[in-house]
């Protein structure tokens, strides 16, 4: 077992260092054991919790970067730079995941093995606890342009399911490095979005496991959670550089 390896990617820019205690200490004390974890401080100018992550920086399997302040795509695009997982799990610092999220994804991912690139699992939020009831939607079946509609229009039609957002997902990553997949650093809002966009511009194999592993925090301040009234725009412009 654990011979699939997991790159968590957690970018952090001003959040409350109880957040951010609470996001790690559920990642690195997962049940599974082959993870790496790389942090990024995008600059932050609040007390995060450095002396924590100096700490945790001194595991074998985490990986602690300093850098100015250069956005939440750059930040993203240095953990897939850094990553050696077979898989990619983004999460966000104010958000944490399940402890059984590796050992639950794997033993989905070895009896489908080379037949995924993109794996959704469900998310709920800490005050709204989904129902445990089956889902029966299947993506393998996805229409690729009614997902990126979904997307452009800031529609999410799966309860429990985040179409336009990089967390509740696990993602090949040598699929993003065949297709130089990153996000986007010259757009404000929305980037979450748009990568998926390119992402699914790529008809990446999709599926979907029914298991809520990722906690979310409504936090209204998150740059991920402002609505974006120009993502058509910026999609069509990005499309036609």
């Amino acid at each position: 077992m654990d011979n699939i390896k997991f790159s968590f990617i957690i970018p952090i820019y001003n959040v409350n260092k109880i957040l951010v205690r609470k996001c790690l200490s559920s990642i690195y004390e997962q049940t599974y054991n082959n993870i790496e974890i790389i942090i990024i401080n995008d600059g932050s100018n609040q007390d995060i919790g450095e002396n924590y992550l100096i700490e945790l920086n001194k595991k074998d399997n985490i990986k602690y970067i300093t850098q100015k302040n250069m956005g939440v795509s750059v930040a993203r695009n240095i953990g897939i730079m850094l990553s050696t997982g077979d898989y990619l799990i983004f999460v966000d610092p104010d958000d944490y995941v399940d402890r059984n999220l590796c050992s639950k994804i794997y033993n989905y991912l070895i009896n489908h093995t080379n037949k995924i690139d993109l794996l959704l699992f469900k998310y709920t939020k800490e005050k709204k606890i989904l129902s445990l009831e089956s889902n029966s939607n299947n993506f393998l079946n996805i229409n690729y342009n009614q997902m990126k509609l979904n997307i452009l229009n800031q529609y999410e039609p799966y309860e429990g399911y985040s179409l336009g957002a990089p967390w509740g997902k696990v993602f090949k990553r040598s699929f993003i490095n065949k297709y130089k997949l990153n996000f986007e650093p010259n757009v404000n809002k929305s980037q979450d979005r748009l990568f998926m966009l390119y992402l699914l511009e790529k008809k990446p194999k999709i599926a979907n496991v029914d298991y809520i592993g990722y906690f979310y925090n409504n936090n209204s301040n998150s740059i991920s959670n402002k609505y974006n009234p120009n993502i058509k725009k910026s999609w069509i412009k990005l499309c036609m550089r």
